[in-house]
């Protein structure tokens, strides 16, 4: 049975500021058991050098959940925040410098925090759900050498429509007011963290029950899902 979850408590922070590593095959790791899914936000701060021709070098930040490689950052970054979405249970979140760091290079990571959704239990059923969708567009451009250059428009992931039942007036005010909140949709599929954009909502009236059309956007591609699978 597919479930909705949304943005709940934070049981774990540590809002210091800490060294993953200077120089390559650093890290720092994280273990946490998530009651039901969740994320984990963090702040990052990486100091790359130049190679010696001026090019960004190969190092890249990489954090990890689980053995899975969930996200990746390469060159400088000032203070910039990142979420991942996790999925129940044991989360083991490794940050890491990889082998092509140099030993002056450093990763900094600040204000980490680990957030439990909560099961949205008011909701009647969730059905008509596609299979996720590739969250981007490709456009082309031609140039004048005899290639086309190709440039991807808008944020990657994947969106998933479906359909939410809600039985009472009560209920379809409760999850309309808190439309755009984050939100975890676990089913058959997998599970994928993102947000319901109001203007792709739909709210339709069936007799006694509310019928609301909706469309997840989720930073998580399609076929991987929270857990990296």
């Amino acid at each position: 049975m597919a479930k909705l979850y949304r943005r709940g408590t934070n049981f774990y922070t540590q809002s210091g500021s800490v060294l993953v590593g200077s120089g390559p095959n650093q890290s720092y790791t994280i273990n946490q058991t998530f009651e039901r899914p969740g994320w984990v936000a963090f702040d990052f701060l990486t100091n790359v050098a130049f190679t010696e021709t001026t090019e960004i070098g190969m190092g890249h930040f990489i954090v990890e959940v689980n053995g899975v490689e969930r996200f990746s950052a390469r060159a400088s970054y000032t203070w910039t925040r990142h979420y991942i979405f996790v999925d129940e249970g044991e989360s083991i979140i490794t940050f890491k410098t990889n082998d092509k760091y140099k030993p002056g290079d450093t990763v900094y990571i600040k204000h980490t925090v680990c957030t439990v959704f909560h099961e949205q239990s008011y909701i009647g059923g969730i059905g008509s759900i596609t299979p996720p969708k590739p969250l981007q567009e490709i456009q082309n451009f031609k140039i004048l050498d005899g290639y086309t250059r190709y440039q991807r428009t808008g944020p990657s992931g994947s969106i998933i429509d479906f359909e939410v039942v809600l039985t009472n007036t009560a209920d379809f005010n409760t999850f309309i007011a808190d439309i755009d909140n984050f939100t975890i949709l676990k089913y058959s599929a997998g599970v994928f963290g993102g947000v319901l954009m109001p203007q792709d909502t739909d709210p339709q009236r069936k007799g006694p029950l509310y019928i609301v059309k909706c469309c997840l956007h989720s930073a998580e591609r399609a076929g991987v899902g929270v857990n990296g699978k």
